[in-house]
C-alpha cells in the first residue's frame, strides 16, 4: 500500500516460501510528494506505515527555445521553473555538458551561463536565466543542448533545455507588413491602403526615409502619391510606423494594372522595396480566391503525392452592407475556390465541411484584384454523444457521455478516461477518489497544453494530485489521481448548473431541472483542457477538451432525449472516476496499421489504433501495474467502423500503442496509403511516430 496526500494506491504482490517479495515502483510522470508505505495481508484491513520515501520533481515551461543573437552581445532566455509537492529542489543550475550534444562536443566559440543555482520550495515556483554569448567568431547558426542539475540529486539531470540559435551582426532590421500591396480603384473613386514599416533588429534605425516610384524607378503618375510623411527619422528597436499610400484616378486613366515600388532606406540599414499593384477598372467588381486546408493538408494520399487542400469544402459569401448580394462556392481537388464578379466591399464567409468544423470570417473585396483568403477548417476528431439515465437506485441518475474518436489522424486526439463522472450521494465529510486518465490517441504530439481544474465550491471541495505536462507526446498517457470532498449537502432545486461554458451539455442538464422544478436537481462542474500543434502544411491548430463532475437526483429527471457535440481541433470531452462512459475508436483497414501482438504494445498485447480494451477509473498506467483508490467503475473502447471517413489517413505509426516498442515508418502517410511492410518488434525503442 502506497499513501501520499491522502490517495491511496494498492499494489498486488506476492510472497514467496520464506515470505519474502520485492517490487520496483517506477513513477509516472505526475508522481510527486512524500510516500508512506505499508505491507498488508489480504485478511487484514490496516497496517502501520513500514517505510516512507519522497518522489521530488521540477518541471521547466520550456523544452525548446529558439534564440537570435547579435555576435558580442550577451543574449537571455528565460525559462521558470517549479517544483512539486515534496522536499523541493536546491541549488538548481543550468550546464552545458559536451555528452548532450549531438555532436558530442560543445559549439565553438559560445558561453553560456546557467546561473549559480536556485532553491524552490515544494509546490512553488521560481525564474531562471541564461545567459548565452557568442562571439565573433562562432558559427552563423547552431544548437546547444543544457541540462537542469541541483545540489541535491548529483549528477541526475532534472530537466533539458535545446537552444537553436542563429547569430546576426548588431544593426538594425527594417522590415514591412505587408510585404506586397495589391489593390483596386475605380476610375473616379479612391483608394487608400496602409504598409507597416518595423524594426526588429538590435540598434535604432536613423534616418528612415520612404520614397514612391514607378515600375521602372520614375516619379509616378500624380494619381498615385504616399498620403504619409516620406521622412521618418529615427526609428526606435520593436517600433514601427505606418505608411498611407493612396490612389484616385478620373476618368482619362485607362483601365489596367499599374505597378509601383515603396522604396524603405536608411543611413545604417540596407532598407528595401515593397512592390504596390493598383488595378483601376471601370466595371468596378473584384474577386475572391479561396484557398482551404485542414490537417492533412501537406501530408501524402494513398499514391504518396501531396494532399494541396481541403477538397469538397464548402464557402458561402454575403456582402456585409448588402445582405442579398449571397454566393456559394465548392473548393475543387486542390483545395481552391473562386468567387467572381463581385462588387467592392466587406463580405462575411463561413466555410463548412463533413467531419470538420466551420470557420468564419471577413474579407475585403477592391475592384478589379484577385483577393486571396486563406481557411482552415478544424477537423473533428472526436464526437461526443450525452444523455441522462435512470440507475437501479430510485431517483438517481447517470450522465452518460459517449465519444467516437478517430486516432489515425495526423493531430492530437486528447482524451481523458473515463469521460464523466457521476458523483454518489455522499454525506458532509465524505471522500470520493478516483483517476483521470490523459490519453493521446492521435499521431502528432500536444504543445502548450493548458488544463482547467474543476473548482471548489459550496458543495464540494477537489483535490489533484499531479499535474499536466505543457506537452503531451502523440500515444502516450498520463494517470493523475483525485479526491471530492463533501461540503455540505446540495438542497433539491432547480438551479442551473455549475457549468461556466456555454455548452450543448449545460443546455441539456438545465432543461431536466425545468420539466419538474419542485423535485429534480442536478449539478455540473466542468474542467477543461486547451492545447495547439503545428500542422504539416505550417498552419497553428488549437483544439480543446472539456468534462464534468455530475449529480443528477430527483423524480422525473429523465426524458429530452440525448444531445451531442463534436471535439473540434483533436480534442474531446473528459473525465474521471465512477461516471458512465463508453469510447469507440474509428478504425482504418486493418492492413493499415503495423500489427503487434506482443505485450509490449499494452497491457492487452493490442494497439489502441485498431483494438479493444477496457479502462476503468482505477487503473494506473505506470509501468507498475499498480491500482489507485476506491472507485471501481469500468468503461469500454468499442471498435466501430466509420465508412464515411475517407479522409481518415493510413497512418504507418497508428498501430503504435501507448509505450508499444513498434518499428513504423518515419515519414507521415496521408489517408489512403499503403500498409507498410513486415513491420518489426524492436524490444528497447520507443517507436518513431511523427511530430508534425
Amino acid at each position: 500500500m502506497l499513501r501520499v496526500d491522502g490517495f491511496q494506491r494498492r499494489i498486488n504482490v506476492a510472497t514467496d516460501d520464506q515470505g519474502q517479495f520485492s517490487y520496483e515502483f517506477v513513477p509516472q510522470a505526475g508522481d510527486s510528494g512524500s510516500y508512506a508505505v505499508s505491507a498488508l495481508h489480504p485478511d487484514e484491513a490496516a497496517g502501520a506505515d513500514q517505510a516512507r520515501f519522497v518522489v521530488n520533481r521540477v518541471s521547466f515551461d520550456l523544452a525548446s527555445y529558439s534564440l537570435s543573437a547579435a555576435r558580442g552581445f550577451a543574449a537571455t532566455v528565460p525559462v521558470q521553473a517549479t517544483a512539486s509537492a515534496g522536499t523541493g529542489v536546491r541549488g538548481l543550475r543550468w550546464v552545458a555538458r559536451p555528452e548532450d550534444q549531438p555532436s558530442g562536443s560543445l559549439p565553438a566559440d559560445i558561453q553560456i551561463d546557467g546561473g549559480a543555482g536556485i532553491s524552490i520550495a515544494a509546490n512553488a515556483s521560481a525564474p531562471m536565466t541564461i545567459g548565452f554569448t557568442a562571439k565573433a567568431t562562432a558559427a552563423p547558426a547552431g544548437t546547444v543542448i543544457l541540462a537542469a542539475l541541483a545540489e541535491d540529486s548529483g549528477a541526475m539531470v532534472r530537466g533539458r533545455l535545446r537552444i537553436d540559435y542563429r547569430l546576426v551582426d548588431a544593426m538594425p532590421a527594417l522590415f514591412a507588413t505587408p510585404t506586397y500591396l495589391e489593390t483596386g480603384v475605380r476610375q473616379g473613386g479612391n483608394a487608400s491602403d496602409t504598409v507597416a514599416i518595423g524594426n526588429r533588429g538590435l540598434l535604432p534605425a536613423t534616418n528612415v526615409r520612404m520614397r514612391l516610384v514607378d515600375s521602372r524607378g520614375g516619379v509616378p503618375p500624380a494619381w498615385m502619391a504616399l498620403s504619409s510623411a516620406a521622412e521618418i527619422g529615427v526609428l526606435d528597436v520593436g517600433a514601427s510606423v505606418a505608411v498611407q499610400l493612396t490612389a484616385t484616378p478620373d476618368a482619362s486613366v485607362a483601365d489596367g494594372v499599374y505597378n509601383f515600388k515603396l522604396l524603405v532606406s536608411a543611413d545604417n540599414d540596407v532598407g528595401g522595396t515593397v512592390p504596390v499593384s493598383v488595378a483601376v477598372t471601370q466595371s468596378g467588381v473584384g474577386h475572391v480566391v479561396f484557398d482551404a486546408a485542414d490537417v492533412y493538408t501537406a501530408t501524402l494520399d494513398a499514391g504518396g503525392k501531396r494532399i494541396p487542400g481541403l477538397q469538397g469544402a464548402s464557402i458561402r459569401l454575403q456582402n456585409e452592407a448588402v445582405l442579398s448580394i449571397q454566393k456559394t462556392v465548392m473548393t475543387d481537388d486542390q483545395g481552391v475556390a473562386t468567387v467572381g464578379d463581385l462588387p467592392p466591399g466587406i463580405y462575411l464567409y463561413r466555410a463548412s465541411a463533413a467531419n470538420h468544423a466551420d470557420t468564419s470570417g471577413r474579407v475585403r473585396v477592391r475592384p478589379g484584384v484577385a483577393t486571396k483568403e486563406h481557411v482552415f477548417l478544424d477537423y473533428k476528431a472526436v464526437n461526443i454523444e450525452f444523455s441522462v439515465t435512470e440507475t437501479t437506485l430510485k431517483d438517481q441518475y447517470d450522465l452518460t457521455l459517449t465519444a467516437t474518436y478517430n486516432t489515425q489522424v495526423p493531430a492530437p486526439v486528447l482524451l481523458v478516461e473515463p469521460l464523466s463522472v457521476n458523483l454518489p450521494g455522499l454525506q458532509v465529510g465524505e471522500e470520493y477518489t478516483g483517476e483521470i486518465v490523459i490519453s493521446n490517441y492521435g499521431l502528432v504530439q500536444a504543445d502548450n497544453v493548458g488544463f482547467t481544474p474543476p473548482q471548489s465550491d459550496a458543495y464540494y471541495r477537489y483535490e489533484l494530485f499531479g499535474q499536466v505536462p505543457k506537452v503531451i507526446p502523440a500515444k502516450t498517457r498520463i494517470a493523475i489521481p483525485y479526491r471530492v470532498t463533501a461540503l455540505q449537502l446540495r438542497p433539491l432545486s432547480s438551479s442551473a448548473p455549475a457549468d461556466p461554458a456555454d455548452s450543448p451539455l449545460k443546455a441539456y442538464v438545465k432543461g431536466l431541472t425545468r420539466k419538474n422544478t419542485a423535485s429534480c436537481s442536478s449539478y455540473v462542474m466542468s474542467f477543461g483542457l486547451t492545447f495547439s500543434w503545428l500542422c504539416a502544411n505550417g498552419d497553428l491548430s488549437k483544439g480543446s477538451a472539456s468534462g464534468y463532475f455530475s449529480r443528477i437526483s430527483g423524480a422525473s429527471c429523465t426524458g429530452g432525449g440525448a444531445g451531442g457535440g463534436g471535439g473540434g481541433g483533436g480534442g474531446g470531452g473528459f473525465g474521471g472516476g465512477g461516471g458512465g462512459w463508453s469510447g469507440a475508436a474509428i478504425p482504418l483497414a486493418p492492413g493499415c496499421t503495423p500489427r503487434c501482438t506482443s505485450a509490449a504494445c499494452s497491457p492487452l498485447g493490442r494497439s489502441p489504433g485498431n483494438s479493444s480494451s477496457n479502462s476503468s477509473s482505477n487503473s494506473s498506467n505506470s509501468s507498475n501495474s499498480s491500482n489507485s483508490s476506491n472507485s471501481n467503475s469500468n468503461s469500454n473502447n468499442n471498435n466501430n467502423n466509420n465508412n464515411n471517413n475517407n479522409r481518415g489517413g493510413n497512418g504507418g505509426n497508428g498501430g503504435c500503442g501507448l509505450g508499444a516498442n513498434c518499428s513504423v515508418p518515419a515519414s507521415l502517410p496521408g489517408p489512403g496509403s499503403p500498409p507498410p511492410s513486415s513491420p518489426t518488434q524492436t524490444p528497447d525503442e520507443q517507436p518513431p511516430c511523427p511530430n508534425s
